[in-house]
Formats: C-alpha cells, structure tokens, sequence
C-alpha cells in the first residue's frame, strides 16, 4: 500500500472540528505508516482516538466539496 499518509499531515491542522470544539489529532496516530497490520480503527472516522485522523481528512474534504458547489453556485447564478 502506497503510503500517503505524510503528505495528509503537510495538509491538514493539528485539530480536528469536534461537537465540543476540536480535537487535537495525536502525532502518534499521523506519523505511522499503513500497512496490512494496521487496524481497522485507523481507517474508520471517530472525533477521538485512532479514527480523528479519518474524521479529520473527511472533514477537509467536505468542506472543499462545499466550497466548490457554493462556487460553482454562484458563478452560474443558480
């Protein structure tokens, strides 16, 4: 498995939206690497534990997606 990890630490902040907040994605989590012995907790999104990483990458990627069709939206006068 191509590890990608990385380059999705460069992107994202170190704390996640939570409904309390935010949450802080632990290093520990982002700096390992994903390979067939990691759990599945890991790849599964949570705003706490293994899965903030997860949750946090969704999160970005929802919020770019709605960025884009709020511009799009508007751009086409729709």
């Amino acid at each position: 498995m191509n590890n990608r990890l990385p380059l999705l630490i460069s992107i994202l902040p170190t704390v996640c939206p939570s409904e309390l907040g935010g949450s802080m994605v632990s290093k520990e989590y982002c700096t390992k690497p994903i390979d067939d012995n990691t759990p599945l907790s890991v790849l599964l999104p949570s705003n706490t534990g293994a899965g903030l990483c997860s949750y946090a990458m969704l999160d970005m990627l929802f919020r770019k997606q709605n960025d884009f069709l709020d511009k799009y939206m508007k751009d086409s006068k729709r």
